[in-house]
């Protein structure tokens, strides 16, 4: 009867490189970087509307104030 079980040691075979991580990586980071230019397209969009905004109630003050000093 024999208890041990003789296991022998394969040489170290070359591991293939985790190609699907790497691509998951990258997959990944395309995704942040898609969301943060969205994000800052959003962003930029906003701040050019309120500039706008400002620009045409400060006109709006101005020609207000003009016509009471007529």
């Amino acid at each position: 009867m024999q208890l041990d079980h003789y296991r022998p040691t394969l040489p170290a075979a070359s591991t293939p490189r985790p190609v699907g991580r790497y691509i998951a990586l990258g997959a990944g980071a395309l995704v942040a970087v898609t969301w943060s230019m969205a994000v800052l397209t959003i962003l930029v969009v906003a701040l050019a509307i309120g500039a706008m905004s400002v620009a045409f109630l400060a006109s709006v003050l101005k020609g207000l104030i003009g016509s009471q000093k007529r």
